[in-house]
């Protein structure tokens, strides 16, 4: 069983999800505790909001309350409704949740049945509970749940493929919740500080987001539309307004999230393992084409994305999503060196000269070590502040040859 968990601000968000897929048939409530329902586990939005009414008026510190979690069993697990419910409280009582109030929801919108809790992580004093080693906490709680109810155990390759968006593919259906299940991954994992950057990002995963401007009966309208695209990045199926998928989604409260990711800066450290690697790809890349440095790149867990003008004659645009921390940054934003203009040289002028120390051919598929590589401030290099160490290829010819000998003398005794 595989257990994603996020968390959001916006408790109506995911009320209004859940309860307009009941609505449609696509889910319905398993059980409940601590929420206004009648018999028959009836909850309106504005009953789910009253309910957690006295824990979000103490609440004053933090920022996301609201706990979004699914619950995935194996397609090969036959679960009955009785049986998901203990599942669902075993899994709460585990990762510290056991005394909150919940809904457990069945939803029915893709091919596999799986489960969604929605709750809270703070008490009814409003304090936060303790959610330190979450991811930690959840795996170990998944796989007591599976010994105990005898479920299939994921594969390493299944748990990673969860915990990364997936490109949504229109032809095999459930659009919305597909594109829902990728929108919760990336705004709750990914370090994006644009508009420009999460349209960039979405597209990697075949989703369309554009802008909404109009005046409608003399009201100014901002919003966002979703839609599926093809593989070409042409749009395919209807289009879906913000609202359908929650307002954390909506335009403000992206700006909001852009805004406060803005103030956070990229550490040294993931600029310089970037800077590192994307030498490494130039020096790599024998044919300087576009098309190899970006297969280079995918291969290190980061997507290079370039952008030229409609007319195709100039490149005008570099963007940078690192897989491996989560971060969308502009070329620029990791040396001046990654902009537009100075790629354009790389790729246009066979006589450009990447500063990358030959001796270190042998090792370009991995990160260079600290001393194989040293900064200045040389204005005149296209690539100032990569220049090699010369004394890094001595230094490894000779370790090289000590090698050598001492495996010639082992040989010989």
């Amino acid at each position: 069983m595989i257990a994603k968990i996020s968390k959001g601000s916006s408790p109506r968000g995911v009320f209004e999800y859940n309860q307009k897929k009941v609505e449609a048939g696509e889910a319905s409530v398993l059980n409940s505790r601590g929420f206004y329902h009648d018999e028959h586990y009836n909850h309106s939005v504005q009953d789910c909001m009253r309910s957690i009414e006295p824990w979000m008026i103490n609440n004053n510190r933090t920022e996301k309350p609201m706990v979004h979690i699914s619950l995935n069993p194996d397609p090969r697990d036959v679960i009955d409704d009785d049986q998901a419910v203990q599942i669902a409280e075993d899994y709460l009582e585990k990762m510290g949740y056991g005394e909150q109030p919940y809904i457990l929801y069945k939803h029915n919108d893709i091919e596999r049945t799986h489960y969604h809790i929605a709750t809270l992580c703070i008490d009814e004093h409003g304090k936060k509970l303790n959610d330190r080693y979450d991811k930690r906490r959840s795996m170990k709680a998944t796989r007591e749940i599976e010994l105990k109810y005898k479920l299939h155990a994921p594969s390493k390759f299944q748990i990673k493929e969860s915990e990364k968006p997936q490109k949504i593919d229109y032809e095999k259906g459930g659009l919305k919740a597909n594109i829902t299940n990728n929108l919760q991954l990336i705004v709750s994992t990914y370090r994006i500080s644009s508009f420009t950057d999460y349209q960039v990002l979405l597209a990697l995963y075949n989703i369309d987001c554009s802008e909404m401007n109009g005046i409608i009966e003399g009201e100014k309208i901002n919003g966002l539309i979703y839609s599926a695209t093809d593989n070409e990045g042409v749009k395919v199926g209807r289009q879906l307004k913000s609202s359908l998928f929650g307002k954390e989604f909506g335009r403000k409260s992206l700006d909001e999230m852009f805004a406060k990711n803005k103030k956070m800066k990229v550490s040294d450290r993931d600029k310089a393992f970037l800077k590192k690697v994307i030498v490494q790809c130039l020096y790599q890349n024998k044919t300087r084409s576009r098309e190899e440095l970006v297969e280079l790149l995918h291969k290190r867990g980061i997507d290079l994305i370039l952008r030229d003008t409609k007319d195709g004659s100039r490149l005008f645009g570099v963007t940078v999503i690192d897989h491996n921390t989560k971060q969308v940054l502009k070329g620029s934003d990791i040396a001046p060196e990654f902009s537009a203009t100075q790629l354009k040289n790389y790729f246009n002028n066979p006589h450009f000269i990447i500063p990358f120390p030959l001796e270190n051919k042998g090792i370009e598929n991995a990160p260079l070590k600290e001393n194989e590589m040293q900064f200045d401030g040389n204005d005149n290099n296209p690539f100032a502040g990569l220049v090699a160490n010369p004394t890094a290829g001595d230094a490894q010819a000779a370790a090289y040859e000590r090698m050598k000998k001492k495996r010639k003398w082992m040989t010989r005794n």
